[in-house]
């Protein structure tokens, strides 16, 4: 599953992760545990509700990055993303970027059942020359 979001300089992709589809494991929260599912046939995608791009300055090299930068995380059932981590990066600074603007992420989160619910996605952020 892939889900484009619109962006200026990039796009962003969410897919399931490489877990089962349907497997749910139990992860820790910041206040309280959750269970976090993998995406699913019963599981509505989260949607995202405020995006911020990545800030990259190509200081004094004046070389614009291109290429793309795969970060997994949790959306939670407030619809926050959490615990993201590289997965495949470009240059230390270009995934310092995107891993702060991921951080600023919010999203109308999954559902199961109607209720929401906290599920690992994989967001897949590319950078273009402009």
């Amino acid at each position: 599953m892939r889900y484009r979001f619109p962006a200026l300089c990039i796009l962003a992709l969410i897919t399931a992760s490489a877990q089962s589809p349907d497997s749910g494991s139990k992860g820790k929260d910041d206040q309280t545990e959750e269970q976090v599912y993998d995406l699913g046939k019963d599981i509505t995608p989260p949607r995202l509700v405020h995006q911020v791009n990545p800030t990259y300055n190509p200081g004094s090299r004046g070389v614009r990055v291109v290429g793309k930068v795969v970060i997994r995380l949790i959306v939670t059932s407030k619809g926050i993303s959490k615990s993201p981590e590289i997965v495949q990066g470009l240059e230390a600074e270009v995934d310092d970027s995107a891993l702060s603007a991921v951080k600023q992420w919010r999203f109308d989160p999954a559902k199961r059942e109607g209720m929401p619910v906290a599920v690992r996605v994989v967001v897949e952020i590319n950078f273009h020359p402009m």
